[in-house]
């Protein structure tokens, strides 16, 4: 048989190299954090009540849905009733272990002309953001509620790259299907509007403030959508005609896209009544859990948001810049 290609040896020893630093942090952690820390006591205790089989207790402290509480519950009571913390934190480790290859796989997606290189190490650099590493030890539900996400976004994704184009033009999912066999026949459903659907129920049963992401999801591939496929680079569109391009586009389009999309509309409109009649996005503790205006957090989404569609000018007028300084010193 030929030799496996580099990228795949690349991205196998990678993936050694993050498990074996997952398992020797989550040894340390354990090791060093035996009583549950922070947030955890809570998560803990109702997941121990599932496990018990008490399905109708809840802790009205718990602000989340209980979608990671009643999995794990399911995957471990059966050889290990007792539920110990321990053997909860071992749960995160697998998000943890898929986080990588979800990016890898949506890196290749959205930039196919990427190198094999920079994909590993873009996949490797945002799978060790701090803020989002650091959970992976913990029985919080950070590291599922990232990874459901980015499975949801990355079905998505190739949802939208295959709709309409010839076979030959369709991309696959890293190893994840083929164009044909079994595994064309597991992308397509996977890819289609139930697939993407049952990912972002995942989503948001572990976590409801996973809605926003949903909603940037569908609105994303909508505008993917009724631009027929085309990528819309901000660098170079005008902002008020692209716009007024797409409105034209959408009542003919709106029906198709409705359809596509149900699934995961008909998610986030119960997400809303949910809201509606509870009076919030938290499950529990309301008190301390309330909405106020954040208008810096506005004006940084502001800034963040713009920075696309300036990005061409800033960098013009910026490098002059820097090397007259440069030059200077």
């Amino acid at each position: 048989p030929p030799p496996p290609p580099p990228a795949f040896i690349g991205s196998s020893a990678l993936f050694a190299l993050y498990a074996a630093l997952l398992a020797a942090l989550y040894r340390a952690f354990n090791d060093e954090v035996r009583e549950p820390y922070m947030d955890e006591p809570f998560h803990v205790r109702q997941t121990q009540s599932y496990c018990a089989g008490n399905w109708t207790e809840w802790d009205e402290k718990i602000t989340t849905f209980p979608g990671l509480y009643a999995a794990t519950a399911l995957l471990v009571r059966g050889w290990a009733p007792g539920c110990e913390l321990p053997l909860l934190r071992t749960v995160n480790l697998i998000p943890a272990l898929a986080t990588p290859p979800l990016l890898l796989a949506q890196l290749r997606l959205l930039y196919p002309s990427l190198s094999t290189t920079d994909a590993l190490a873009n996949s490797a650099v945002l799978s060790l953001l701090p803020t989002h590493f650091f959970f992976h030890f913990l029985y919080y539900t950070d590291s599922a509620a990232t990874a459901s996400v980015l499975l949801f976004l990355l079905l998505l994704s190739q949802q939208v790259a295959s709709a309409g184009a010839p076979p030959e033009r369709k991309r696959s999912i890293g190893s994840f299907g083929s164009s044909g066999g079994g595994g064309g026949l597991l992308l397509r459903l996977a890819t289609g509007p139930l697939g993407v659907g049952g990912a972002a129920a995942l989503a948001l049963s572990i976590r409801q403030t996973n809605a926003v992401w949903l909603m940037h999801g569908v609105i994303s591939a909508s505008l993917t959508q009724l631009a027929d496929g085309r990528s819309i680079d901000p660098a170079e569109t005008r902002l008020l005609p692209a716009s007024g391009a797409l409105l034209l586009a959408l009542p003919r389009k709106l029906p198709h896209l409705c359809a596509r999309h149900l699934p995961v509309l008909s998610l986030l409109s119960g997400f809303a009544a949910f809201v509606v009649r509870n009076g919030g996005v938290v499950v529990g503790d309301a008190a301390h859990h309330r909405p106020t205006l954040h208008g810096a957090q506005l004006l940084y989404l502001t800034g963040l948001a713009s920075a696309p569609f300036c990005a061409e000018r800033l960098t013009a007028s910026l490098l002059p810049t820097l090397r007259g300084a440069a030059a200077a010193a």
